[in-house]
């Protein structure tokens, strides 16, 4: 399915990201909240897409990331006091990944090619 593609999962996981932190910062909390659902869904199939194992670890830990960041929203906008300790786990589990990804794999700069975010190039 083209609308399941990689770059196109990428993009939305990237655009949804900066409305969900944007809308917070501008307390709109309903839009920021609304945001959360497809950044976190798209980061998870993000995972999935990815053919190698650091890949796959860059990939969670970006998930991991944004996992953090949703939390931290809900938490911080509802002034909820048990979310920060959940978010350090997911901060480090995501430090982790990273670390783990960048030990084994054989070409790091391939490995680290997975944050170019907003691949448009052909896409417009």
């Amino acid at each position: 399915m083209k609308f399941l593609s990689k770059d196109s999962l990428d993009i939305t996981n990237s655009f949804t990201w900066f409305f969900m932190d944007a809308f917070w910062m501008t307390e709109y909390l309903e839009l920021s909240y609304i945001c959360i659902v497809p950044t976190v869904i798209t980061g998870f199939i993000l995972i999935f897409k990815e053919k190698s194992l650091p890949s796959v670890l860059v990939a969670g830990s970006a998930f991991l990331w944004a996992g953090m960041n949703s939390l931290w929203l809900i938490g911080d906008s509802l002034n909820l006091s048990w979310y920060m300790p959940y978010c350090n786990i997911m901060f480090f589990a995501g430090i982790l990944c990273m670390v783990v990804a960048l030990i084994i794999s054989n070409d790091i700069t391939k490995t680290l090619s997975a944050f170019r975010r907003f691949k448009l190039r052909g896409k417009l």
